[in-house]
């Protein structure tokens, strides 16, 4: 675990008999660290924008070799990106290399758990969750982590969080969050892909077979833009145009509804 667990967190896992393993897993790639508050709330705010972290997941994939601001600028304009830059710069995560190139500082793989840490604060700041994240379960058939679990009013709420384009997913991941969420029995679940990509083109199909494939009946229905719904309480969203407000549309639906219901019997 990344950070302590918040006892209510831990005990709303407890009584589902769910036990976390001791771990500091996640904590090498955590971009964050121990910084002072002033600092991550400056990263938080940086972590709003979506052509911020598009920016910052190449620049871990490319590893610590130089790169330059051009070569970042696949996917937002290079006025974007040299802003980011100087962003991460200030940040102390981004430093100058030859030529002219920039280079990540910070020892990181993936995005992954800095993008979780993302979502939990999201969760805890603005819709005011007791959260925890990057929790590394203890024995039990579905193995990995639970990525964000959050309490709020009593309800309990899974988040499945995807940092990578949908065209690394395949129908395995969508099985595994299906585990997940019959295991845990939440109020309510979000399989949430950090993308602007539709989708319907090939998140939608995966959880099609994925239910197919567990006998189950129900298929995904659009609610709004890219955001749909499976059944009662079990949700499928993007980032477009905003991750908090695709989130909030989530949670809000979860409110009103009872609860997750797939017709899957507990594990």
């Amino acid at each position: 675990m990344s950070e302590a667990v918040p006892t209510e967190v831990r005990q709303a896992l407890r009584r589902r008999g769910i036990m976390l393993r001791e771990s500091d897993g996640g904590r090498d790639d955590l971009l964050v660290g121990t910084w002072p508050e002033a600092r991550r709330d400056r990263f938080y705010a940086e972590m709003q924008r979506y052509s911020f972290r598009l920016v910052l997941r190449d620049l871990i994939r490319l590893g610590r070799r130089g790169v330059t601001p051009e070569e970042l600028a696949r996917q937002a304009s290079l006025r974007a990106v040299r802003g980011h830059l100087r962003a991460l710069t200030e940040l102390g995560l981004v430093g100058p290399a030859a030529g002219g190139q920039v280079k990540l500082l910070a020892r990181a793989s993936s995005l992954g758990p800095t993008l979780e840490w993302f979502v939990a604060e999201l969760l805890r700041r603005e819709l005011g969750f007791c959260v925890g994240w990057s929790l590394p379960l203890r024995g039990g058939s579905t193995g990995g982590d639970l990525d964000v679990v959050g309490l709020a009013e009593g309800r309990l709420l899974l988040v499945e969080v995807k940092s990578g384009p949908p065209k690394h997913l395949d129908v395995s991941h969508v099985g595994a969050f299906l585990d997940r969420v019959q295991a845990l029995v939440p109020h309510g679940a979000i399989f949430f892909e950090d993308t602007e990509l539709r989708m319907k083109d090939k998140v939608v199909p995966m959880f099609e077979d994925a239910l197919a494939a567990r006998g189950v009946a129900l298929r995904p229905r659009r609610l709004k833009r890219e955001i749909f719904a499976v059944g009662s309480g079990l949700f499928i969203a993007n980032a477009h145009p905003e991750a908090l407000t695709n989130l909030s549309h989530c949670v809000g639906c979860m409110f009103r509804e009872g609860g997750v219901d797939l017709g899957l019997d507990a594990g």
